[in-house]
C-alpha cells in the first residue's frame, strides 16, 4: 500500500497545476459557465458540486477543497484500500468498506481549533465527506457562524454546503464587522460580497437567529437529498440537523 499512496501523492501536483489553467472559470458564478470538455476533472466535480445546491452566487472554488480530497481517496480505493481518511485542511472524504468504521471529530471554530466533539462512522452511514466552513477558516464567508461542519455523501458536495450553510448564518447587528471582499483579497471569487471581518459578543437573539438560520438551509439541503446532516457553531451554541444527531462531547473539551 505504500506504494500506491507515493503514486497517489505524486499525481497531485499534477492536478493542481491543471486547475491553476482554468481559474478564470473556477472563480465565476456556476451559472455563468457551461462545462467544456477540456476542464479537468477536479473543476467538473468542483462546478456539478456548487450547481447541485442552486445558490447561484457560489463559484467552484466553493468545493475545491472537497474535491481534492475526494479525488485522492478515490484513488486509493481503486488500488485496494478499504478505510481512507483524507483530510485536505478540515475538508475530508471518507471511504470506508463494508465493516469499517471511525469517529470524526468536529470543530467548534474553523481554522484548526480542537475538536469539541465527534460522531462515530460506519459504512452504513454512507457518509463520504465531512467539511467544516465558517468565521476563521480558510475561506471568506458572509455569515457569523465560528463553524459549519457538514456530512455528505461526498467531500466536494460537503465543501460547497458547508460554505452555503455557513453564509446563510447572517445577521443585522451592530457587533458584525463587513467589508467587501475585494478590500480583503483581491484575487476572490466573490470580489462584490459583503463579507464578514469580525463579530464583537452578540446579544442572544442575534445568535438564535443565526443558528435558526443555518439549520433552515440546511434542512433544505438535506431534503434535497445533497448532504445528511448540519452542526453549527455559533459562539458556544451550538445547532443541528437533523433533530435526532446527538454530537458526542469530546472528554476534557472546554466547550
Amino acid at each position: 500500500m505504500d506504494e500506491h499512496i507515493r503514486e497517489v501523492v505524486a499525481f497531485i501536483p499534477e492536478t493542481l497545476e491543471g486547475l491553476v489553467g482554468f481559474l478564470k472559470w473556477a472563480r465565476k458564478p456556476w451559472p455563468q459557465l457551461v462545462e467544456e470538455p477540456a476542464f479537468p476533472l477536479v473543476l467538473k466535480k468542483m462546478l456539478a458540486a456548487v450547481r447541485a445546491t442552486g445558490e447561484e452566487s457560489l463559484t467552484p472554488m466553493a468545493a475545491v477543497a472537497g474535491a481534492f480530497a475526494d479525488l485522492v481517496a478515490d484513488a486509493l480505493v481503486e488500488r485496494g484500500a478499504t478505510k481512507v481518511i483524507v483530510n485536505n485542511g478540515g475538508d475530508i472524504a471518507l471511504r470506508l468498506a463494508p465493516g469499517e468504521e471511525t469517529r470524526v471529530g468536529l470543530s467548534p471554530r474553523a481554522g484548526g481549533a480542537p475538536p469539541s466533539h465527534y460522531l462515530p462512522l460506519t459504512h452504513d452511514h454512507g457518509v463520504g465527506g465531512v467539511t467544516t466552513s465558517g468565521l476563521g477558516g480558510r475561506s471568506l464567508t458572509t455569515g457569523i457562524a465560528d463553524a459549519v461542519v457538514v456530512l455528505g455523501p461526498n467531500a466536494a458536495g460537503a465543501d460547497a454546503c458547508s460554505t452555503l450553510i455557513a453564509n446563510f448564518t447572517d445577521v443585522a447587528c451592530p457587533q458584525i464587522d463587513r467589508e467587501p471582499a475585494h478590500r480583503l483579497y483581491p484575487g476572490t471569487d466573490i470580489p462584490h460580497l459583503w463579507v464578514t471581518v469580525g463579530v464583537g459578543r452578540l446579544p442572544p437573539w442575534a445568535m438564535a437567529t443565526a443558528l435558526k438560520k443555518g439549520q433552515n438551509k440546511a434542512r433544505e439541503l438535506i431534503e434535497k437529498g445533497l448532504i445528511s446532516a448540519a452542526v453549527i457553531f455559533v459562539q458556544g451554541e451550538t445547532a443541528v440537523w437533523p433533530p435526532g444527531l446527538i454530537p458526542i462531547p469530546v472528554p476534557g473539551s472546554p466547550d
